[in-house]
């Protein structure tokens, strides 16, 4: 049985791939299992459950291989508009979890993990079958409702993992621009580097970031301006026989309309655009950064895809090249197709998996009842905002249709 789809993370980590004969599909089977039927202790009142101490529960419509769904842990609310605070954390399916106020969000949510469950797997982190089949929710409600310390639990928000990385990784301190200001904070982009992009439609590149001794942004200084704020791109398109022949790429300069403002390029038309389009590719922007030096700026690559971008772009993950490693590039080779990873987000849920696949060798996916802690507020002084929460079943309790997340989440009792 094969079941081709669009794939992004994996379970508790950030590799994406792109064209892949994978898992999700495999997983719409409407065959119910006696492994997590029920709720284990859940309600279907869940803002008057969880204020009343109850163990409350909601069934997270995450279906969508596009879409993350903003689940409010106070309410029960369900959105997919995550440009608010009225959501707390938000699933896709089985391997893409963020916090509000992360990526997205204006919200400060942080999360821990309260309970790693560690009899689920052995001491080379492979999973415990017997465990994994047999477990219940009744089994591991109680480390639901156990009165944790929050003094012993590690908050943390969620932070944004750009697949370029961050701009120490494509760009580099030119001290000599602009002439007469030796030790300056000035930016510009490294051209050694040559970045494997496929593009949003499904074409592959290598886009190199050209220097031009242009500076791209002042990590000094937040009122510089330059007269012709760009970035400088030379997009290289694969040819048929996989190879990429850099002496016929393109330049794009891409010139923002401001000094903290973003471009958005579109690698097949060899365009650029101010404001975001349906086929925008990569994402510069330039940030104002507050660090130990001062205030300045900072410039961010993103893509569109995973986390930043409805579209599939993605960066293989061998990038950067060398020129030499271009020349000897492949790129119509199934094992490159396969390499490809999005921007991500890094936070407690996506280090530690909570739930696992195909364990006793079926397609199926069996949670591990991990107890995550969500501070709402963030605000390590109160207390009583932070929500435990545990997943008991990746499939809809009566269709048995796969992404239909069972949470269920209770206030945490300080001892």
């Amino acid at each position: 049985m094969s079941c081709s789809h669009k794939a992004y993370q994996t379970l508790g980590g950030t590799l994406l791939l792109t064209s892949l004969v994978a898992l999700g599909g495999c997983f719409d089977s409407s065959s119910s299992s006696s492994n997590g039927n029920n709720n284990g202790g859940g309600s279907t009142d869940f803002a008057a459950d969880l204020q009343a101490g109850k163990v409350a529960s909601v069934v997270v419509d995450a279906s969508s291989y596009t879409d993350l769904t903003g689940v409010n842990l106070q309410t029960g609310v369900m959105t997919t508009d995550l440009s608010g605070d009225d959501w707390h954390v938000a699933l896709q399916r089985y391997n893409i979890v963020m916090l509000n106020g992360g990526v997205a969000g204006t919200g400060s949510v942080t999360a821990a993990l309260a309970h790693a469950q560690d009899a689920f797997y052995d001491g080379n982190g492979d999973p415990v079958e017997n465990t994994f089949v047999n477990a219940t929710p009744e089994m591991y409600l109680a480390d639901l409702t156990y009165p944790y310390d929050p003094t012993d639990l590690d908050f943390a928000a969620e932070d944004f993992q750009p697949a370029f990385g961050a701009w120490s990784d494509w760009a580099t301190y030119r001290s000599d621009l602009p002439a007469g200001r030796p030790g300056g904070g000035y930016v510009t982009a490294n051209e050694d580097h040559y970045w494997a992009v496929r593009s949003t439609e499904g074409d592959n590149f290598i886009v190199q970031l050209l220097d031009n001794n242009e500076p791209l942004f002042d990590t000094r200084d937040t009122d510089a301006s330059f007269d012709d704020a760009a970035i400088i791109l030379r997009i290289t398109p694969m040819s048929g026989d996989g190879s990429f022949d850099l002496t016929g790429g393109t330049e794009l300069t891409a010139e923002l309309d401001d000094p903290r403002g973003s471009v958005y390029i579109d690698l097949d038309a060899g365009t650029y655009s101010t404001s975001a389009t349906a086929d925008w590719d990569i994402r510069y922007t330039v940030e104002t950064t507050t660090s130990a030096q001062g205030t300045g700026s900072v410039g961010v690559l993103r893509l569109n895809g995973g986390v930043t971008g409805d579209g599939n772009v993605a960066l293989h993950v061998d990038s950067p090249y060398t020129e030499a490693e271009v020349n000897a590039l492949d790129g119509s080779d199934t094992a490159f197709g396969f390499g490809f990873e999005s921007d991500s987000a890094d936070n407690v849920f996506t280090s530690n998996e909570w739930f696992r696949y195909g364990v006793a060798g079926g397609h199926r996916l069996h949670p591990n009842y991990r107890v995550f802690a969500l501070d709402l507020d963030g605000d390590e002084a109160t207390t009583d905002d932070i929500v435990l929460v545990q997943a008991t079943r990746y499939y809809h309790p009566d269709s048995g249709t796969s992404g239909y997340i069972t949470l269920r989440a209770v206030l945490l009792e300080t001892p």
